[in-house]
């Protein structure tokens, strides 16, 4: 894997405070970063995207979900975290059958978000604002409309960017609690039957609308078993299940702002 020039320099700090030199690239889809897998020792080391490639990320936000659930079961075992330096050392779960990681995610993945909504944290660097990612787009839509070539893909994002932020208005309030915002079973792995919680780079505190959909859509949790979770308990069964509906596709939508800012900005995301 070749890195880009910018970042060689993250890859280098890396190499020289883990003692490590024989990182191994990981073909990992879905993800920004950069993964390397040690050649001896379990060990995952992540390169962090360059911000203009990773909307919505905030490496401390993460770093601070991390080191505050660090002693949970299910939270991914941190070796080394240097968000300054660009890079992330990781415990090395190893490669797992995409079923077993599913019938886990079955047995304990909504008591584990129920852990998560239930914890006292008060840190408003835990913060997560959607204000920070429009932004984003906004400032992609002014950099890139004035090229006649990119001109309708750019209308055609501030239209779709509108529509999301109007339908995130729309959910109803919540608790605002810790939240890890990307459940799929790609950032989760096993420890011995334990579920483990990977990539918390979208987490902080939140209404949980998002963790409600992937719950959903990605594990085949009935509306009905989330609508049980503490943030959602205020809602009756009818209001929940119109909002779970609605947050499913606030998901979607943001995943479709995704590709289509990455379109128009091309390389640089």
């Amino acid at each position: 894997m070749q890195l880009p020039d910018d970042l060689q320099s993250c890859y280098t700090h890396a190499c020289s405070q883990t003692n490590i030199t024989d990182w191994r690239p990981l073909n990992a889809q879905g993800t920004s970063n950069y993964l390397f897998r040690a050649g001896k020792g379990q060990q995952i080391l992540r390169i962090n995207a360059p911000a203009e490639r990773a909307v919505g990320v905030c490496r401390h936000r993460e770093a601070g979900i991390m080191e505050l659930f660090q002693d949970h079961p299910w939270m991914v075992k941190t070796l080394s975290n240097q968000p300054d330096k660009g890079w992330c050392c990781l415990y090395d779960y190893g490669d797992h059958d995409s079923s077993d990681i599913i019938s886990a995610a079955r047995a304990q993945l909504i008591e584990i978000i129920r852990q998560l909504q239930t914890a006292s944290v008060s840190t408003a660097a835990l913060n997560f604002k959607f204000d920070a990612i429009w932004d984003t787009y906004e400032q992609i839509i002014t950099e890139h409309q004035a090229s006649k070539e990119k001109q309708d893909a750019c209308q055609r994002l501030r239209h779709e960017l509108h529509s999301t932020i109007q339908l995130q208005q729309q959910l109803p309030s919540t608790p605002t609690v810790p939240g890890h915002q990307d459940l799929h079973p790609g950032n989760l792995s096993l420890s011995k039957g334990q579920l483990i919680l990977l990539d918390w780079e979208y987490a902080g505190l939140c209404h949980p609308w998002l963790d409600a959909a992937g719950l959903i859509t990605q594990f085949g949790f009935a509306p009905d078993e989330v609508n049980q979770l503490p943030a959602f308990k205020h809602l009756e069964r009818e209001q929940f299940s119109v909002a779970a509906s609605a947050a499913v596709r606030f998901n979607k939508q943001l995943e479709a702002l995704w590709f289509q800012a990455r379109e128009i900005a091309g390389e640089q995301m």
